[in-house]
């Protein structure tokens, strides 16, 4: 599916997808403790959105004087 909605090949692909697992599998079982602030609810909610946006795709708005590649992309990262 990625190969088909985006400019990646099947390989790349194939890394994003793997990646988009391990963070949801990490979110799963780091991120909802009873002793802390977050709920599955809120897992649910925000994992997916910063899988599949990443970061730059939850801000509101770019930060004053932030640095980005000519392209736009983040720099330094």
């Amino acid at each position: 599916m990625l190969v088909r909605i985006t400019d990646l090949d099947a390989d790349e692909a194939l890394v994003v997808a793997r990646t988009c697992t391990a963070v949801g599998r990490a979110a799963a079982t780091e991120v909802v403790r009873p002793d802390g602030g977050a709920t599955a609810d809120d897992v649910t909610r925000l994992v997916p959105r910063l899988v599949w946006r990443g970061v730059r795709g939850m801000l509101r708005r770019p930060p004053s004087g932030s640095l980005s590649a000519p392209d736009g992309s983040a720099t330094g990262i």
